[in-house]
């Protein structure tokens, strides 16, 4: 959304997933590829003045997104309607691009959700 002055907002874009073999492991995992943009407004003024933009690139594994959600309901900091996407139990030990894909809109979607509450 829109920055009010004094605020940040943040967007977050998905990058197209890779899977990666860790070393000692057996089957391959898939990293998401984030970036995450922060727009800050100073409380001075409503123009582009001393406005601010910053961006990280984030790399993550779906167990790292299961940690955000559960320190986020931790703070009571998530709504109730706003839930990680399911575990797979075997889907993930050889996943196809198109099962990546799928995921890295679903965890989007629940980041977007997340910003949003």
């Amino acid at each position: 959304g829109q920055a009010r002055p004094g605020q940040r907002s943040f967007a977050v874009l998905m990058e197209e997933p890779t899977q990666e073999v860790e070393e000692g492991a057996i089957f391959s995992t898939t990293f998401y590829k984030l970036r995450v943009l922060c727009h800050e407004r100073p409380i001075a003024g409503f123009g582009k003045e001393g406005s601010k933009e910053y961006f990280w690139r984030v790399h993550r594994r779906y167990s790292e997104f299961e940690e955000l959600e559960e320190k986020l309901r931790e703070a009571q900091l998530l709504p109730v309607a706003v839930a990680l996407p399911g575990k797979t139990f075997f889907q993930h030990l050889r996943p196809s691009k198109a099962f990546a894909y799928q995921r890295s809109g679903e965890l989007l979607a629940f980041l977007k959700a997340a910003i949003a509450a």
